[in-house]
């Protein structure tokens, strides 16, 4: 990871309406560019939205996910952009996804994203840029890489939250790939394979797997909204079909099948932005009973047993804000899945062990999905052992927690305190 010094340099900002534009998404989407995602595509390159010459770099975000909204050349090798919001919102401006061409040898390029919305950033904790360079993945076989230097988190003079970054830039580079989707990888290779666990599995459970339920939203490049510009996530309540169908049909499936048995475990994958390692949200019960307090924690406990080094027990939460009762975990737990968690994986990477201080890639998110199956297998295994001691493991936690301290803010709940201990 990349070790702040507290030296890097503040960019230049565009001074004047001098500063020439070099890309500018409402010329762009002029050309009818989303049609090129159908089946099949389109081979004919799109017309530049900016004609460039010389040596300045030209920028492309006109293809699924891409949202970049505006370049401007601020000096000889310095670029600022702005980020496209959610569509029909102001705000969800927290990743990048775009293409850079024309790019020269030996040259350090310095690139200034603005119009971030969080007050912090996993930047200034060592997380570098995610970069793809086809080059280099024809010559060498080099897939997604994390690159740069003197890079920086704040907020700008402009009253904006910026990114700072300089390094050398030559093809494509996204703040934010789908950490879910690698987790969902690895769980579906574990649970479709031929090993004898997988085969205990498939005899044990029905698995039912809900993969991309905003995909309208995914292909413009949203951050967490629906193409109407609604925030899927936090509306597992709506009783409107027509504007939350796969969350609709989601809840409504679910239902269903707890009609005809017991659902032993939810849970949402999803990636974080702010903190490291992988952990989960759960949920609690207002009245505190013991024996529920504990249970919810046997499985992600036991998880963090079995992935000492990606998975962090003492991050995981199970309070329950006002602002997060429509989101999926707390209302598949209402209606009585008592296991119903939200997995958050990092951007960044691992505190924990031997991945300690290293970016997470791809492998350590699939196997992420391997251990969650070996932490199922665990967790209903009729060798009651590992059970049991989580359990009592869990015990002697509440044990060194005063319980009277804790009850008069309901915000920092002894659920919250108990698991900011290492497990």
């Amino acid at each position: 990871m990349y070790i702040p010094t507290g030296l890097e340099i503040e960019p230049l900002y565009p001074s004047s309406k001098e500063d020439p534009v070099v890309y500018l998404a409402e010329d762009a989407y002029k050309e009818p560019c989303f049609v090129y995602s159908q089946v099949g595509g389109n081979r004919t390159p799109l017309k530049q939205p900016v004609n460039n010459c010389d040596d300045t770099l030209m920028f492309e975000a006109r293809f699924e996910s891409g949202n970049l909204q505006t370049v401007v050349k601020v000096a000889e090798y310095e670029y600022q952009m702005t980020v496209c919001p959610d569509l029909f919102t102001n705000k969800h401006t927290q990743w990048y996804y775009f293409q850079v061409t024309n790019t020269q040898a030996g040259i350090v390029y310095r690139f200034t994203i603005i119009h971030f919305t969080k007050p912090a950033s996993l930047y200034n904790r060592g997380m570098h840029p995610l970069f793809y360079s086809e080059n280099e993945a024809n010559a060498h076989n080099i897939g997604w890489q994390r690159i740069g230097d003197q890079m920086k988190y704040y907020r700008s003079n402009q009253g904006q939250d910026g990114k700072v970054k300089g390094h050398d830039f030559d093809c494509k580079g996204t703040s934010r790939r789908n950490h879910s989707s690698w987790i969902m990888k690895g769980f579906l290779d574990y649970i479709l394979g031929d090993s004898s666990d997988t085969q205990l599995l498939q005899d044990t459970f029905i698995f039912k797997v809900g993969l991309t339920l905003n995909p309208d939203g995914v292909i413009v490049g949203n951050y967490r909204c629906s193409l109407a510009g609604w925030d899927l996530n936090l509306n597992y309540t709506s009783l409107l079909k027509e504007s939350f169908p796969s969350v609709w049909y989601t809840r409504n499936m679910i239902r269903r099948l707890m009609e005809k048995r017991e659902v032993i475990l939810y849970c949402d994958l999803h990636g974080h932005s702010k903190k490291e390692n992988i952990f989960m949200y759960g949920c609690d019960d207002s009245d505190r009973c013991k024996a529920l307090y504990l249970q919810q924690r046997i499985f992600p406990l036991r998880l963090s047993k079995n992935c000492p080094d990606k998975f962090s027990f003492s991050a995981c939460k199970f309070n329950i804000q006002k602002s997060k009762e429509g989101i999926g975990r707390v209302v598949m737990w209402k209606m009585g899945i008592r296991n119903s968690f939200t997995m958050e994986a990092t951007f960044c990477g691992s505190t924990l062990g031997n991945k300690r201080g290293t970016h997470f890639n791809t492998k350590d998110l699939e196997l992420m999905g391997y251990h969650f199956c070996d932490s199922l297998l665990d967790y209903c295994d009729p060798d009651r052992t590992k059970y049991y001691q989580c359990l009592k493991e869990l015990e002697e936690m509440e044990k060194h927690i005063n319980l009277e301290e804790v009850l008069d803010d309901s915000d920092t709940s002894l659920k919250e305190i108990t698991l900011d201990l290492e497990s």
